[in-house]
């Protein structure tokens, strides 16, 4: 799988349960303690490539498993 593939993937799952647990962008920037401009690229599709350590906190923050962001995992009920 490709870089540009992976972070499409974890772009569409970051906005997704974002928006399931009704948070702003800036309001996950703020939890996940990253910022606001890199989750906004991140969600548009503008960032290429991502540290471990913004997946690892995106995936605290929203309280899913890094392997769901990931794509490895699929049930977002089982992922946290």
């Amino acid at each position: 799988m490709t870089v540009e593939k992976m972070t499409a993937i974890i772009a569409e799952r970051v906005h997704t349960v974002r928006k399931l647990r009704g948070w702003s962008q800036r309001e996950l920037a703020k939890r996940s303690e990253l910022h606001y401009v890199v989750l906004n690229r991140l969600e548009k599709g503008h960032k290429v490539a991502l540290q471990a350590e913004t997946v690892r906190r995106l995936a605290e923050a929203l309280q899913v498993s890094s392997d769901y962001l990931l794509g490895l995992k699929e049930d977002i009920d089982n992922a946290a």
